[in-house]
């Protein structure tokens, strides 16, 4: 393949760049030095893409809960353009569904067509196989290629020692199946320790509705709006742990907990696929829940564990971090990846 090639992808920000395409951009310019990187067109310029060698689609399944059916048309439409002009989609497989699926057909149809159309579907971590085996059959898998995400530029946590108050930090975009409600009824539990939540809420009812329930909560701090990667790395550097209580339902991978190891601080968070890709992952503070009443029980019990090593063995707490953050070092740079973008191209 000519090392010239152009890829369009969506999204594709250059004023809010997202953290894991810019380093899988950066990945591929490794073995090909002179790609060429666009923002995916509008919809009148869709003619446009046959000039691209790759069009990478990244949450393209996901629908609004407003003009769900008119964004339906659209990018089914937009999927059948790109398959009357042979053009070579790439689609990354982020989670089990839309994290705001209506459960429509319109979301179950876009779903379905978004990565069967695909000539390659890359995939964060291994448990993606089994997920897409189950909703699409075996033949599928002969599309998926492994590239789990690489790491995040930042830098490591400057404060390591214990001697601060335990306190615990949710940052992301702040949406239902993150179980923010779970960290507010936590505070509630363990008053001892501070809480900070820190994000942009997914509209405004969303955000009146989470600062409403905060503000009886004294160990709560709500901070709901952009967060930006400087203001995240003091976050960081001013808390003892990330918790990330997701809803497995839809969770399949996390950025954030790829962050997190990257700016070295430990994480509470589900035995998500992300989590299961590390060979150190029983170094993190992972479970597993079968009931929303079983999550709630399963966080307080890995909490008040992981408060008590920080505090009574930080020796051993730190070394959780030590390990998993050698792995990613050691396993995930965009160099250490760059030999399956050949084989990801290779259509």
């Amino acid at each position: 393949m000519n090392d010239k090639i152009k890829i369009a992808i969506s999204p594709y920000n250059a004023d809010r760049p997202d953290e894991y395409i810019e380093r899988m951009v950066e990945t591929i310019r490794l073995v090909y030095p002179n790609t060429t990187v666009e923002g995916f067109p509008r919809f009148r310029d869709l003619l446009s893409l046959k000039d691209k060698d790759f069009v990478w689609l990244n949450w393209f399944e996901d629908l609004p809960s407003r003009g769900r059916i008119k964004n339906f048309l659209l990018k089914e439409f937009t999927l059948l353009c790109m398959k009357l002009m042979r053009v070579k989609v790439i689609v990354t497989f982020h989670n089990k569904e839309p994290h705001d699926s209506g459960n429509t057909i319109w979301d179950k149809l876009l779903f379905r067509h978004n990565f069967k159309n695909a000539d390659r579907i890359i995939i964060l971590s291994s448990d993606s196989n089994y997920v897409l085996k189950e909703k699409f059959g075996k033949k599928i898998l002969n599309k998926t290629v492994l590239i789990p995400p690489p790491t995040y530029i930042c830098k490591p946590k400057c404060d390591k020692g214990n001697k601060n108050r335990f306190s615990i930090l949710f940052f992301g975009h702040l949406r239902p199946y993150k179980n923010i409600e779970m960290i507010y009824e936590l505070a509630r539990r363990f008053n001892d320790i501070g809480f900070t939540i820190a994000g942009n809420a997914m509209d405004a009812r969303y955000e009146a509705y989470l600062k409403n329930e905060a503000k009886d909560i004294s160990n709560i701090t709500l901070i709901s709006r952009y967060i930006t990667a400087d203001e995240v790395d003091a976050l960081i550097d001013s808390h003892s742990l990330i918790l990330l209580p997701y809803d497995v339902k839809s969770t399949l991978n996390s950025g954030v907990v790829i962050h997190a190891i990257c700016k070295h601080i430990n994480t509470i968070v589900p035995a998500i696929g992300t989590v299961n890709q590390f060979k150190n992952k029983d170094k993190i503070f992972s479970y597993i829940y079968d009931s929303p009443e079983d999550h709630f029980q399963k966080l307080m019990d890995i909490l008040a564990f992981a408060k008590d090593e920080y505090e009574n063995n930080f020796e051993k707490f730190e070394e959780r971090i030590d390990m998993l953050y050698e792995e990613m070092m050691e396993n995930r740079t965009p160099l250490a990846l760059s030999p399956k973008i050949k084989e990801l191209l290779q259509i």
